[in-house]
């Protein structure tokens, strides 16, 4: 379970490795090459340790998969995204503000000359 949750953040490291040096922000594309390594050093110890085992590398590339679909999300894209949920739920109709019936809130009565007169 571990190696699903490196896979996300390391494919969300190289995702922002990219940007980086797209940007020709050197500084910021060494920071996080030495981060990428250290985490390529964790994975290839897990994947010696159960050499064996070929199943403990499905959680690896599931989370590689799942970072990489995060890394590649941008504003523009989670705001499409978010448009298009909208107009789904906008085809139901309870889900239309409209069709919601307006309701007031219920107050309690405050007029309490004496809170122990109604205790009783």
């Amino acid at each position: 379970m571990i190696l699903f949750f490196v896979g996300v953040i390391e494919m969300a490291i190289v995702a922002a490795w990219t940007r980086y040096v797209s940007e020709a922000k050197i500084i910021a594309t060494g920071i996080v090459s030495s981060i990428n390594i250290f985490i390529w050093f964790y994975v290839l110890q897990q994947v010696v340790d159960h050499i064996d085992n070929w199943v403990t590398i499905i959680p690896y590339a599931a989370g590689c998969a799942v970072g990489s679909m995060i890394g590649a999300c941008d504003r523009k894209s989670v705001r499409r995204t978010v448009k298009k949920v909208r107009k789904l739920l906008n085809r139901i109709p309870a889900a239309k503000a409209k069709n919601r019936p307006k309701t007031k809130a219920i107050r309690p009565e405050r007029s309490w000359g004496n809170v122990y007169e109604h205790l009783g």
